[in-house]
């Protein structure tokens, strides 16, 4: 996970910020490769009080490693559910908008859309960036 999240859940079956807390900052250390977090992580992990600022900074500073078309957060079906999810109501958004290609087959060239979400006819969805050093299609994250 060093540097790039991926969707799913990180921890479940608690809303309390004491169990909240330690597993928010060792995800938050495993991607803060810059360090920028090291300060609220010590502080995080430091408490055995759970308080309420400090969870709320994890979760603000977790969001900022959203990959595109994601969040932190509470899963949408069960608010015990932690992690990172797709914001399919962006995805819905810009779709529509026609601001994020997708389809059931990647294009050869990327280069205009920067991002593609493939939908496989199973349904599954993978969201793709155009890496314009390597002229090729990455994987940012996928739900099967």
């Amino acid at each position: 996970m060093e540097g790039r999240p991926r969707i799913g859940s990180i921890i479940a079956g608690t809303v309390r910020a004491k169990e909240l807390i330690p597993a928010f900052a060792e995800v938050l250390v495993q991607l803060d490769t810059e360090r920028r977090y090291r300060a609220l992580t010590r502080r995080a992990r430091a408490t055995t009080a759970g308080k309420a600022e400090h969870l709320e900074a994890l979760v603000e500073a977790l969001g900022e490693f959203a990959p595109p078309y994601s969040y932190f957060g509470a899963h949408w079906g069960d608010g015990a559910d932690w992690g990172y999810w797709p914001d399919w109501e962006a995805i819905g958004e810009d779709r529509r908008a026609g601001e994020l290609a997708s389809g059931d087959e990647l294009p050869a060239d990327g280069s205009r859309t920067g991002l593609y979400l493939h939908i496989s006819d199973h349904g599954n969805a993978e969201l793709y960036a155009w890496n314009p050093e390597q002229r090729a299609w990455r994987s940012v994250w996928a739900i099967v």
